[in-house]
């Protein structure tokens, strides 16, 4: 797979996690009183796991055994 075909399939799984994550942070938050609110440091935390391991997909894929 060619660096231009690897940074397409890139920029697509990022857009779709942003959205995600728009999505659901846009989500109203259920009226829990003064507890805090945790939604959305969950997604926020979800994110960035999911655009790390996209980015170790992307730029360190395995090399050897091909």
């Amino acid at each position: 797979m060619g660096l231009r075909q690897r940074l397409g399939r890139f920029f697509v799984r990022l857009s779709l996690i942003l959205i995600g994550a728009g999505v659901v942070i846009s989500l109203p938050d259920p009226d829990t009183g003064d507890v805090v609110r945790a939604k959305n440091a969950i997604v926020a935390l979800v994110s960035v796991i999911l655009i790390g391991v996209l980015l170790f997909d992307t730029f360190f894929y395995d090399r050897y055994g091909q």
